[in-house]
């Protein structure tokens, strides 16, 4: 009976009849997926960090794996500024091969907006990066070593 307004509706506001956007709060959770492997903590920050924070300003959390050396030296960045930190890790006995899909899905559903570092040799972070991109969540990608961060 309904199939006029579609699957697709929008919340509206009952005070002024006029769709209900999501917003991002100003306090955010920042995730960030991907590794980098003898990765050092001024290039992290320089190359990586500080281009985030220019365009979002200062998470209020900061979400990521339990695994990867890039996840020690984020640790590190996040304790001298004195964010809270989340590791996620995976259950590899239970989950299997599936594990880091949970992981990686239980970050992009926590965190506001994501940084994704591409290793060299996959795509897959670009790709994932892109997807979420056009639903709607800020993010970033670090493609190479050296190539400056790209907010999409």
């Amino acid at each position: 009976m309904l199939g006029w307004l579609g699957s697709d509706t929008q919340k509206v506001d009952p005070t002024t009849l006029s769709p209900i956007k999501k917003t991002i709060p100003a306090k955010y959770v920042l995730g960030v997926l991907g590794t980098r492997s003898k990765i050092s903590y001024d290039a992290l920050r320089n190359d990586i960090i500080q281009p985030a924070l220019d365009a979002w300003g200062v998470p209020a959390e900061l979400v990521i794996p339990s695994e990867g050396e890039s996840s020690h030296v984020l640790m590190l960045w996040a304790q001298q500024k004195d964010i809270p930190i989340r590791m996620v890790s995976c259950d590899w006995i239970s989950d299997g091969r599936r594990a880091g899909l949970f992981r990686d899905t239980s970050i992009h559903r926590d965190a506001h907006r994501l940084i994704f570092l591409q290793g060299p040799r996959s795509n897959a972070a670009s790709k994932t990066a892109t997807r979420l991109a056009k639903k709607g969540k800020p993010v970033a990608l670090s493609e190479r070593p050296g190539l400056p961060l790209k907010i999409l």
